[in-house]
């Protein structure tokens, strides 16, 4: 890999065997590659599974004993992978490609499972949030919710990492939602370190936004009808301390996955934020952007003045034809903050605009009283990024006009990791996850030198794109403010690893959630009950059976998360925990 200084030679002696290695192996697989290799199905398109040497060996990938001749080795070492395209993907560091290559010249042992973990009742769940708001003063309780992931350490398929990553995605996500200055740490609050607390004042948060995620939430129960009693005695403590009966606590990994794409994200970071949009009246006939936003109300609420910036050459440019992350053109564009921080707006080209080739047409977009409207392009949409008071990002994407959108167009842009659940580009956790570290390092400006304007319109063009060292610096500077803030934000969760280091957590978490097929073991353990009682009461129950859950009994076999959670009126999910007892709420 470029920059590694290792001395790999083909008679290195071999290590002595190891039990640590085959672990340690696995904890950099899981984090740099199982993402795209998990065998048949695998978005790479290869067959082979990462963490199953069987695999990787009847795939000719790992040469047991024989590092020179293993690809996944020198896949690694010479930094093909993971693809450098990918720039949410993590870089395996100088250490791990070594532990890769004494791993595979010590005989690539099997990468072990999980360790088992002790289970995590359901009641010691709810004992643990009474006891919280027992200690809470009365002032406090209104306001403090609770985000809980003992489903994933129930999960005996889950390993460790994934439920570091959920933490350090939670706080990531959290502070992500926020206007206010302060960063907020979500805190345990039981020894397994599976439940946080937060007080969603100091997010800024009303009850407001609070119920806006519980209208999505499909995982809510209450348990009056389960043979403990006490769960439901502890569960209306909870709420009377509370003075409030709606649910308190909602999974993280969910919280994750879906509120940080819209509508959600829309909902909690502008809808019910910007004073200009808090009171305006709703479309109902346009679900997707119900007040009407555009970036003009951002850009009123940030202060930022773009025609103006424009026009005095205040802002700095950047045009190019191959962005890695538009399939055409490319512009980007800074405006500064009153606060300091920055105002980055892209524009971006459908594959039919004459006006992309922005050497011709480098002083767009037209607008009324644009001196330069001859040389000015028509862009077709845009990708908005700008800095949180507490220092990291907000992200909108706007068509042509600077409408409010959900998703880019596919013919512009795509994800085939399908962070979001699917291909497309949405706002919030496809920004979130490519711009791992903030601002992206881009190709250089090709508009200043090539562009044939003329007079006062070459002025301007020098003018609003400088050379390619001068504007680097600016994005050098706003990656160091978000990635100084991201540091701040999950210090208490990484251990001294720092931002650069770690694959990006929100996007880890969102592809697993949305991609990864549910067990007979998942499902258990999202319903709080031993696989062997569910395996049993599918079994017993024809109910269930008529749910389509007997396909969970034979090896291997799963559904899907879309199925289990569908949005219809009473999902899979509900309908499948009041066959075990538990009430949907």
């Amino acid at each position: 890999m470029c920059g590694f200084a290792l001395n790999i030679q083909a008679q290195d002696a071999k290590p002595e065997a190891d039990p640590k290695l085959a672990i340690r192996a696995g904890e950099i697989l899981r984090q740099n590659c199982v993402r795209c290799h998990k065998g048949t199905g695998s978005e790479s398109g290869y067959a082979f599974n990462v963490l199953d040497i069987g695999s990787l060996a009847d795939e000719g990938v790992v040469v047991a004993g024989d590092h020179g001749n293993s690809e996944l080795f020198n896949a690694m070492f010479s930094g093909r992978m993971p693809p450098k395209n990918r720039p949410q993907l993590p870089r395996p560091s100088a250490e791990d490609v070594e532990a890769i290559k004494n791993w595979i010249a010590a005989g690539a042992a099997p990468i072990p499972a999980p360790e088992p973990r002790p289970v995590i009742e359901l009641k010691s769940e709810l004992l643990a949030i009474q006891k919280h708001l027992q200690d809470a003063s009365r002032d406090d309780r209104p306001n403090l919710r609770y985000f809980r992931m003992s489903h994933l350490h129930n999960d005996p398929k889950v390993d460790t990492g994934t439920l570091q990553t959920t933490r350090i995605a939670l706080a990531k996500v959290l502070n992500s939602l926020s206007w206010e200055a302060v960063l907020v740490e979500p805190k345990a609050i039981n020894p397994e370190q599976t439940i946080y607390a937060v007080d969603i004042a100091s997010l800024g948060w009303t009850r407001d936004h609070w119920n806006a995620m519980l209208k999505s939430y499909p995982y809510a129960l209450s348990y009056g009808s389960l043979d403990d009693s006490s769960l439901k005695d502890i569960d209306d403590d909870i709420s009377d301390m509370r003075r409030d009966q709606s649910p308190v606590v909602v999974r993280a990994d969910w919280m994750i996955a879906v509120a940080s794409k819209p509508p959600l994200y829309y909902s909690l970071l502008f809808d019910l934020e910007l004073p200009e949009l808090v009171p305006r009246r709703a479309d109902p006939k346009n679900p997707a952007n119900p007040k009407s936003m555009t970036d003009a109300d951002l850009e009123h609420y940030l202060g930022v003045d773009v025609i103006r910036n424009f026009l005095s050459g205040k802002a700095v440019r950047s045009g190019y034809t191959e962005s890695g992350v538009s399939g055409q053109n490319r512009l980007i564009e800074r405006h500064p903050l009153k606060s300091g921080g920055f105002y980055w707006k892209s524009y971006d080209f459908k594959s039919s605009n004459r006006t992309a080739i922005l050497s011709e047409f480098p002083l767009g977009p037209k607008f009324h009283d644009n001196p330069f409207n001859d040389l000015a392009f028509e862009h077709d949409g845009g990708e908005i990024i700008f800095s949180l008071p507490n220092g990291l990002q907000g992200y909108l994407l706007v068509d042509a006009k600077g409408n409010r959108i959900d998703a880019g167009p596919i013919e512009v842009v795509g994800d085939s990791l399908k962070t979001s659940g699917n291909e497309q580009i949405v706002a919030g956790v496809s920004c979130i996850a490519c711009h791992r570290v903030g601002m992206i390092e881009s190709p250089d400006d090709e508009v200043r030198l090539f562009s044939g304007a003329v007079n006062d319109a070459r002025d301007h063009v020098r003018r609003l794109y400088p050379e390619n060292d001068d504007f680097r610096k600016w994005l050098e500077q706003d990656r160091r403010t978000f990635v100084n803030s991201l540091q701040r934000a999950i210090e208490p969760f990484v251990h001294g690893e720092t931002v650069e280091s770690l694959p990006e957590p929100v996007g880890e978490v969102s592809r697993r959630y949305h991609l990864e097929p549910m067990s007979l073991e998942t499902v258990a353990a999202e319903l709080h009950v031993e696989a062997a009682r569910l395996r049993g009461s599918i079994e017993a129950d024809p109910k269930l059976r008529e749910l389509g859950l007997r396909v969970l009994l034979r090896d291997g076999g799963t559904i899907k998360r879309a199925a289990w959670e569908s949005p219809a009126a009473f999902p899979l999910m509900k309908q499948t925990a009041r066959q075990l007892g538990f009430d949907p709420r």
